[in-house]
Order: C-alpha cells, then sequence, then structure tokens
C-alpha cells in the first residue's frame, strides 16, 4: 500500500437495523468485523467538508470522501470505528463525546 493510502481493520460488525412490514425488527451486517477499509490521506479539497455542519459531521463527510466504505456503511459505523477512522483522516478532530466499552 503507498504511503498515501492505509488499512484499517473493522472492530465491530457494521449493522442495518431493519423493520419489515410487519414491524418485525432484524438485523442486516452489511460489513463484518475484521474486513479491512482501505483510507487515502485526505487532500485539501476533502477538508473543505469542515466548513458545514460541526466537527462530527464533518468527520463523516470526510470518510465517505476518502474510504472504501460506501455512505451506507460510514453511516451506520459503529462508534468505536468511527473515532478510530476519524482519527485517522483528521488527528485530534472531536468527533463527539467519547463512548462506553464493548458490551
Amino acid at each position: 500500500m503507498s504511503a498515501r493510502k492505509q488499512s484499517y481493520q473493522l472492530k465491530h460488525d457494521i449493522v442495518l437495523d431493519k423493520r419489515n412490514t410487519e414491524g418485525v425488527e432484524s438485523e442486516e451486517v452489511v460489513k463484518a468485523a475484521g474486513e479491512t477499509i482501505t483510507v487515502r490521506r485526505p487532500k485539501a479539497k476533502d477538508l473543505q467538508v469542515f466548513d458545514h455542519g460541526g466537527p462530527m459531521g464533518g468527520v463523516l463527510a470526510l470518510l465517505k470522501r476518502v474510504t472504501s466504505l460506501s455512505d451506507l456503511e460510514a453511516d451506520n459505523l459503529d462508534g468505536e470505528d468511527f473515532d478510530a477512522l476519524g482519527e485517522l483522516v483528521a488527528p485530534g478532530s472531536k468527533s463527539g463525546p467519547p463512548i462506553g466499552g464493548t458490551a
């Protein structure tokens, strides 16, 4: 992998919460823990996302631009993976309050 790209291994599944027409809830794993995400170094044009919304929205928008995650996958990241990926792409940015440990 080049110096402009690095890998990140998910610590948690990316899960979609679903509800069918009868109201029965279920979960769908769209990317399993342990899968590798490619992250490229952001460019100045990527960092413009911080001009809109707060820091958390900026980090999420940046992740959608510089990772191999789809928008749906990025939106459903576990908090711990979101924080770790956010630190990779925007070191020192605060994406939100700290979260507790894994249940």
